[in-house]
This record gives C-alpha cells, sequence and structure tokens, in this order.
C-alpha cells in the first residue's frame, strides 16, 4: 500500500509517499480502507521529533484521525464487520492513518456519524475524546437531565484557544451538553471570535492580559480552566483566574509547569493524554463508547462537526504548514487518494 511517511523528522517537507506492506488484523484489530483523514498538532510534533513518547520510531506514518471502511477483522473482533463505516483516533505507539489503509483497535473504534461527509467524520475523534475525557471522567460532570435541576447552571468555564479543534469541540460539550452558566473562550481575531460565537461561547475575550478581560465582562474567576495550548506558557495565568476548589485541565503536558502553586487554592490539575488507553490498554473500550455517543449527538443535531478546512491528498504538507501555523480555524481535513 501507498501511505505518506517522513524517513528523518522535521518540517513538512519531509513528508513523502512511501510503500508499505499492506497490514493484516489480528485480535481486536480491524483493517480500514481509509477514505479520510485530519490533521492535529501531535501529528506535526512527531514528525518534527518534538513528541517522543512511543512515538520514535522511523519510518513513521503519522495522522491519528479518520474514517473509512472495514475491509477485514481480526479473530477478536466483535463489534464490527466487513463493511461497516467507522471513524476513530487510533493509537500514537502505532503507526497513523496517512494511508491507503490502517489497522485501528475495534474498542477504540466508534460508528461514523451517518450526517457527516468522510472529511467532516474524520475530523471529530481525537478532539471530541480530548475533551470529553477531562470533563466527564476525570471531572466527574453529568449532563443535565431534561426537566430536571440543572447542577452545572451555576459553572463557568474558560476555554483557552476556542477556535481550534479541541477548543471548538470543548466549548459545544460545556454550553450544549453540560449547560454551563457561561462559556468564555479565548479568540484574537475576527473570525475565531465568530467561530467560538458559532461554536456556542456566551463571550470571547482576548488572549492576553486574562484576568483584566475577565474582569472587563463581569467575572472574578472561573470554576474551570481548560487550556488547549501549551500549559507552561499561560499556568501562572490560568491559577490567578481559577476560582478556589476550581479545575485546570491541561491537554499539552506538564513540562515546567510548577504545580505546588495550585496548592493555596485547592485547584484540582487534570491532565489528559487522548492516546493513554490505547496506549496503556486501560478499559480501551470506554473510547468506542464516547465516540459512539459522540455520532448519536451529531446526528441529532447537538454537536457539530468542527471542519473548516479542506485539502486534497497531494497536499497534506500544505496542511502540515496550515496546522502549524497558528492561523486554522476549526479542524483540517483531507480526502485520501493517492
Amino acid at each position: 500500500m501507498k501511505a505518506y511517511a517522513h524517513l528523518s523528522h522535521g518540517g513538512p517537507e519531509v513528508l513523502q509517499v512511501i510503500e508499505f506492506p499492506k497490514p493484516s488484523p489480528n485480535g481486536h484489530d480491524l483493517l480500514v480502507k481509509v477514505i479520510a483523514t485530519a490533521t492535529n498538532p501531535i501529528d506535526c510534533k512527531v514528525r518534527g521529533g518534538k513528541a517522543t513518547y512511543k512515538a520514535t520510531q522511523i519510518p513513521k506514518i503519522v495522522g491519528w484521525d479518520a474514517s473509512g471502511i472495514v475491509e477485514s477483522v481480526g479473530d477478536k473482533v466483535s463489534t464490527f464487520k466487513v463493511g461497516d463505516e467507522v471513524y476513530f483516533a487510533g493509537n500514537i505507539a502505532l503507526h497513523g492513518a496517512n494511508a491507503e489503509y490502517t489497522l485501528v483497535d475495534e474498542r477504540i473504534t466508534g460508528k461514523k456519524p451517518k450526517s457527516l461527509t468522510w472529511e467532516q467524520a474524520a475530523t471529530v475523534p481525537l478532539c471530541a475524546l480530548t475533551a470529553w475525557e477531562p470533563l466527564f471522567e476525570n471531572a466527574g460532570l453529568r449532563i443535565p437531565e431534561d426537566g430536571g435541576p440543572n447542577p452545572n447552571a451555576s459553572k463557568t468555564i474558560l476555554v483557552i484557544g476556542g477556535a481550534g479543534g479541541v477548543g471548538s469541540i470543548a466549548i459545544q460539550f460545556a454550553k450544549k451538553l453540560l449547560k454551563f452558566g457561561k462559556v468564555i473562550a479565548t479568540a484574537s481575531r475576527p473570525e475565531t471570535i465568530s467561530w467560538c460565537q458559532r461554536m456556542g461561547a456566551d463571550i470571547v475575550i482576548g488572549h492576553n492580559d486574562l484576568k483584566a478581560n475577565l474582569e472587563n465582562v463581569g467575572f472574578s474567576g472561573v470554576n474551570f480552566v481548560f487550556v488547549t495550548n501549551e500549559l507552561n506558557s499561560v499556568f501562572d495565568t490560568a491559577v490567578d483566574v481559577a476560582k478556589p476548589t476550581g479545575t485546570i485541565i491541561g491537554i499539552t503536558g506538564f513540562q515546567g509547569v510548577d504545580a505546588g502553586k495550585i496548592f493555596f487554592k485547592r485547584l484540582t490539575l487534570i491532565s489528559e493524554f487522548m492516546f493513554s488507553r490505547s496506549i496503556h490498554q486501560e478499559e480501551p473500550e470506554k473510547q468506542g463508547e464516547i465516540l459512539n455517543k459522540v455520532a448519536e449527538l451529531i446526528d441529532a443535531g447537538v454537536v457539530v462537526h468542527t471542519q473548516n478546512h479542506h485539502f486534497e491528498w497531494h497536499q497534506l504538507p500544505e496542511a502540515h504548514q496550515l496546522q502549524e501555523s497558528g492561523k486554522a480555524i476549526g479542524k483540517i481535513g483531507l480526502t485520501v487518494k493517492f
């Protein structure tokens, strides 16, 4: 099969089309014919040699967001059959999906939302899981029942980097599912401000001087701070704007973070690494359950996809350039066609 891969670490220019053996499924594996993929910051980090955890082998196929059709299955597969339409975020320790075919564990795979195109579906899994796990699993938040009391009505959340892939989904989960009283996002351009509002943000403020910006819109602090960019760059500010007993969520690693600063406000610090379940085989089936739930919410019109850019397959290096530029809004989808 053909795949986009890198033989050395570097910029987008190291990506090239290489012939690989077509993989064969074993155990819980699904062999999926890939129809669309999406880019994520982790793709660029792995390609550039900046993300080393379980992802250092060369050559390496990146691209862990994908949608496609099951072509064959391993001997332990029980939830999917040949011909099923699926979407998934994969396992960083293995090859990604920028290829004609890829293997993915059935337990971390969901049924593709019926209402989405292949490209739209491919942009959902990684970011949806990254937003869902810390909010619903780690923080233990619950979706209010229809007609019942809303325990989240008085809660506030600040999503730092609201127009990115994870931020776009986190805003939706907080507003549309959890029904937080106020969802505040950060953005700096007219187009990113508008995007955050479309996703459901009640208020959008600038990235800089967050405490003053929050005070200017009437908030002395927030219950949750969801940081989608490098945590060490905003950690002190996040501690400052979090209310006592509040929660800070980080999704990029805690290098350079002084966690001792949370002590006197009794804050909770949540780490989110979407690949943890697949790498450590810790209840991986929970990710499949989440993706199926998200697909239902999308098909019901509660949650919307976040694809905002589209590239053809030969433009994968250009898609990586946009991903790294910091100018992308929402997610970047690609049609796979060698």
